[in-house]
């Protein structure tokens, strides 16, 4: 694993995974960096080891890491590594070249040709694992094709003492009545903030007491966006009713997703998954997401959810005021998206993970012992 704090879906799936333990596999876990995650790690009771690296471009600490990650895994005895992330293979292919242990990685997001993509690709791997198909159908657009199985991402169903809607207002100090939109994203342009912000004005012109919360922080790679969201929030008719509540605790997150009317899920780009939309769902949320992507393959369009034209404030305002109009369609809606949220939890995800790593690595025994 190349992080060591939270930052996106990937690093919340990775402690899904060690809260729950794989069944067919005993799990010990190597970090490119120290921090919060790591010691998470070490208390659920998982042999950890740290083994910093900085940036790839820094090719003497590259080389180091290698070497060392190479000590580890035989010093561990491993038959197999799993890196978590794009960067962790392009230190782990090296590292246990020549060694009999299989490798494979997870590709979380899209691969968009570049540079860091290519490389990871082109280097020796008996699998990747992809979390949806619309991320597979990229994988597979790369050179040298390796073979690619998808795995969906799980997430945390509800404990059985989670507050209903009423209390999560009363808890984070929200209007008993007022219409709540909320979103869960990170800041950065391609999550689509500001296509909700522009969305809200015509929400506001028919329900003006409407309030729109965003729970996620300012993303390093994208620090002016925030500034921009700010900016363009104060441009609205009633700024002080589109929130901008910062990153939370995965606990609290949930807390905000129970308390809302409707979930938002505007993104502009192609999302390779998007873990909130059935973290939503599965709270008994209705969301209004782009049509493409790894949303467009969780939610059914009129079923569980509903979908939008990407980069379309019209059609969204339009889609969150008939879900505020109609209660009662919503409330249909609500019910099946627990179903279908629930098909994506994280018992479903460890077994799903188990059954692909097994039959990953059982081929690839089989084409060695053939060749």
């Amino acid at each position: 694993m190349p992080l060591a704090s939270q930052q996106g879906g990937a690093e919340a799936l990775l402690m899904h995974l060690l809260r729950r333990r794989s069944g067919r596999f005993h799990l010990s876990c190597a970090f490119l960096q120290d921090g919060p995650l790591v010691e998470e790690a070490r208390s659920l009771g998982y042999a950890v080891s740290v083994i910093p690296a900085t940036r790839l471009t820094s090719v003497p600490n590259y080389f180091l890491t290698v070497w060392r990650l190479r000590r580890w895994a035989r010093h561990m005895e491993l038959d197999a590594v799993l890196s978590w992330m794009m960067k962790a293979q392009i230190y782990v292919s090296p590292a246990i070249f020549g060694l009999p242990v299989r490798v494979a990685w997870y590709q979380h997001g899209l691969p968009s040709k570049g540079a860091l993509e290519r490389l990871a690709t082109r280097l020796p791997a008996d699998g990747i694992l992809c979390c949806s198909r619309s991320s597979q159908s990229f994988q597979d657009l790369m050179v040298p094709k390796r073979r690619t199985f998808v795995c969906y991402p799980g997430i945390s169903l509800p404990p059985s003492d989670a507050p209903s809607p009423a209390q999560a207002r009363q808890q984070l100090q929200l209007p008993a009545s007022t219409p709540l939109i909320g979103m869960v994203a990170r800041l950065e342009n391609w999550k689509g903030v500001h296509v909700l912000i522009d969305a809200a004005e015509r929400v506001f012109a028919r329900y003006p007491d409407t309030i729109f919360y965003v729970v996620g922080g300012s993303h390093p790679m994208d620090p002016r966006y925030t500034e921009f969201l700010e900016q363009k929030i104060q441009s609205l008719s009633r700024p002080s009713q589109f929130r901008l509540v910062g990153q939370r605790s995965m606990e609290e997150t949930s807390v905000w997703q129970i308390a809302a009317d409707v979930i938002a899920h505007p993104v502009t780009g192609i999302e390779a998954f998007g873990m909130a939309v059935p973290e939503a769902m599965v709270r008994g949320k209705a969301v209004v997401a782009s049509n493409e992507g790894g949303p467009a393959e969780v939610i059914q369009n009129n079923l569980n959810g509903v979908l939008v034209p990407k980069e379309n404030p019209q059609e969204l305002a339009r889609s969150l005021l008939a879900l505020l109009d109609d209660p009662q369609r919503r409330s249909r809606l609500e019910a099946e998206a627990v179903i279908r949220g629930s098909a994506f939890s994280v018992p479903n995800f460890v077994r799903r993970l188990d059954e692909t790593l097994a039959e990953l690595f059982e081929c690839a025994a089989n084409t060695t012992s053939s060749a």
